[in-house]
């Protein structure tokens, strides 16, 4: 209590040293890159998912819970940086989680065990996503998670907070109601979308009549004559008598020649092996 006689807000401790998590975030980052250069069998992936999972498991006994603030360049826990990317955009975890609009990130017992592989999985997705696929939020949902909450602002304005009593994995539409199911506010969106095209469009009679109309042209079939359809046979039919089993060694051997990686060689020799055997 001060002087004069307001209360000071409590100060609130970490379950968790913050340094730790710090080294749980730095081997999560390095299983990212591992799924991005490995397969799945690989001993090299295999073993960075495994110390990923060894670095979280003690969490459990110091906290129920994990969560993480997410900023454009950094995750914080209770309000201290665990992962710190000063440079703004990227290939940043905080940047990749921030700018689809998530802004706080939970993580739960058992995460480590059945979602892990899942969630390294939607990162280099993310990263390399092109304006028509799925954003990160759309990619969260459809893995339904259990161990793995999240919290965003609304799509259209990724500046906007978020409330503190807002329930995880809510989906806002633009005009900040929440639907349980996104397909509803993509629904609502087109049909908002269409309504304003038919509004413009009864509005400017003038501009819509300059438009071309593809239901004044007849449409006409085009067939193939007798050589080409023999042609397309012909070459199908090479197309499938081909022998796969040679051609995926042709292309195992090219690998092989032309990477220097120990590692990559070795699964590569793995692979012929099996292949010959």
């Amino acid at each position: 209590m001060t002087a004069l006689g307001v209360m000071e807000p409590e100060e609130v401790t970490p379950d968790c040293p913050p340094a730790m998590v710090e080294d749980v975030l730095k081997t999560l980052e390095k299983a990212i890159k591992a799924h991005q250069l490995y397969l799945h069998n690989n001993p090299s992936y295999l073993k960075s998912l495994a110390t990923t999972k060894a670095a979280i498991e003690p969490l459990w006994a110091l906290t129920g819970s994990l969560v993480l603030q997410v900023t454009d360049t950094q995750l914080k826990y209770f309000g201290v940086p665990v992962n710190d990317h000063p440079d703004k955009g990227g290939d940043s975890l905080p940047w990749l989680l921030f700018k689809d609009g998530l802004r706080e990130l939970t993580l739960l017992p058992g995460f480590e065990d059945g979602e892990l592989d899942r969630f390294l999985a939607i990162i280099p997705k993310v990263r390399h996503a092109q304006p028509h696929e799925d954003d990160l939020l759309t990619l969260l949902w459809e893995q339904d998670f259990e161990c793995l909450k999240y919290r965003y602002v609304e799509i259209n304005d990724p500046a906007a907070p978020f409330a503190a009593d807002s329930d995880p994995g809510r989906w806002p539409a633009s005009d900040h109601r929440v639907y349980d199911d996104p397909s509803a506010a993509v629904e609502e969106a087109k049909e908002e979308a269409q309504q304003r095209a038919e509004e413009s469009a009864s509005s400017e009679p003038d501009k819509m009549a300059g438009l071309i109309n593809m239901d004044e042209f007849d449409a006409s079939l085009y067939f193939l004559d007798p050589n080409e359809i023999e042609y397309l046979r012909q070459e199908t039919e090479r197309e499938y008598s081909a022998d796969l089993r040679r051609l995926v060694l042709c292309a195992l051997l090219d690998i092989f020649e032309l990477q220097v990686d120990p590692l990559v060689r070795d699964e590569v020799a793995g692979d012929i092996e099996a292949l010959v055997m």
